[in-house]
């Protein structure tokens, strides 16, 4: 039997691997300064050995897109100085930026790890990232049994609110793990779902499966559940590429089709009455979603082109033609946050970048199972971004550093004995 030997290099990307999600949950800070002393060290390793840094094409598009949008922010910032009085702006400037920074750093210290990596190194990357969705899992199973037998748990928002008192009763509550909120837990949820279909086998896949569409379905979501079906159309786009896709949608009808059944059995239509609201403006994250928009496209000319400026939402009430008294500092949406920041210019650099990513990531998608996963968690990391801004955080760039490694399994297979003798060994 081979030994395994792992590098200080390997720890560290391990570790990443492991920790990435953990931006999600109370342990975000913690985590952040984590993941900066990791990364810190990681490129002083790269530099010290005078390591080249590497790229492939997926990488490159994908941290230009992330460098362009972020670099036409700053500079929007000088045009919003004039317009800017809060004495906290630079520190929260300093803070975005430095956040921005250290995910091109993560991005890039990844991909110069993934270029010529052997392939039981990638395949544990990903097998740990799994493994670290399916912890967060086992947590939400217990987090169910402790609000049944009232055992100890994390404060998190659990809570249902905006239903009735027999509703709360027969729901319980919303299933958030350790995450902070439902929304939050819901993109783990979809990306563990998709990586099962690399590892598991059939028998186990099944269960696992089913498994998380019930968790799907117990955070009480309507953004997991819009994401699940987005999901499920683009499923039904591919069916015809290989057997993984008529696998994964087979199972998706049979389960949507019992758990719409199900739905249909609770009282005061609880999911249609937070769709409708969500869909008719009535929500608070949609309130804030229309006045964003509406307030960039009646900004002044050099603001709708290049934006307000990196990080500056959390002064929308200032920058705001009209008077509100709004508090946020993200819109909770990634494409209205890159508006509002970068402007129509960054939010097309940010799209076509993503555009071109798509077309390599459908290329890839017909070699074998990697590049078809590499697809899916791009698909959903585009679909995450309509509720959630998360850019700047670890989750953000663990599960692009995923679809890295994917895409680096499937475009550039060096030995495909060697692939599926790593496989067999996990």
């Amino acid at each position: 039997m081979k030994t395994f030997k792992v590098n200080p290099t390997d720890f560290i990307v391990y570790t990443f691997a492991f920790i990435g999600p953990l931006s999600t949950t109370f342990l975000d800070s913690y985590n952040l300064i984590f993941c900066v002393i990791l990364f810190s060290f990681l490129f002083f390793l790269i530099s010290i050995n005078k390591k080249k840094t590497h790229t492939n094409r997926v990488n490159k598009i994908f941290i230009f897109s992330y460098l362009a949008f972020s670099l036409i922010g700053l500079f929007s910032t000088l045009i919003s100085l004039s317009d800017i009085t809060s004495e906290n702006h630079l520190t929260n400037l300093l803070s975005r930026l430095s956040t921005i920074s250290l995910t091109l750093i993560i991005l890039i210290c990844i991909s110069t790890w993934i270029h010529n990596q052997e392939v039981r190194k990638l395949l544990n990357f990903l097998k740990i990232a799994f493994f670290s969705t399916i912890i967060f899992a086992v947590i939400a199973i217990y987090q169910i049994l402790a609000h049944h037998y009232n055992l100890p748990f994390i404060e998190t928002r659990s809570y249902i609110y905006g239903a009735s008192y027999e509703i709360q009763q027969s729901l319980g509550i919303r299933i958030t793990s350790i995450a902070r909120e439902p929304n939050f837990y819901a993109p783990i949820l979809i990306e563990s779902f998709l990586l099962s279909f690399l590892f598991l086998k059939r028998s186990t896949l099944y269960f696992y499966v089913i498994f998380s569409i019930f968790l799907i379905y117990k955070t009480y979501s309507t953004g997991a559940y819009i994401h699940f079906a987005l999901i499920s159309i683009l499923l039904f786009i591919f069916i015809g590429r290989n057997k993984l896709t008529k696998l994964i949608t087979t199972i998706i009808l049979l389960t949507s089709l019992l758990s719409l059944i199900y739905y249909l059995t609770l009282q005061e239509n609880y999911f249609t009455n937070k769709l409708l609201n969500e869909m008719n403006g009535e929500s608070s994250r949609t309130y804030i979603y229309s006045t964003i928009i509406y307030e960039i496209f009646n900004s002044g000319f050099l603001n709708l082109l290049f934006g307000h400026g990196v990080n500056t939402l959390q002064l929308f009430n200032e920058l705001a033609n009209n008077n509100y008294n709004i508090n946020f500092s993200v819109s909770n949406s990634l494409y209205i946050d890159i508006l509002w920041d970068s402007g129509l210019i960054g939010l097309f650099c940010f799209s076509f970048g993503f555009f071109l990513l798509f077309l390599s990531l459908n290329r890839s998608a017909r070699n074998n199972k990697y590049g078809t996963i590499a697809l899916f968690l791009f698909l959903s990391l585009l679909i995450t971004s309509i509720y959630r801004s998360e850019y700047t955080t670890t989750h953000f760039s663990w599960i692009s550093s995923i679809i890295f490694v994917c895409y680096q399994l499937a475009a550039n297979p060096r030995d495909k004995d060697e692939t599926k003798h790593a496989i067999r060994n996990l």
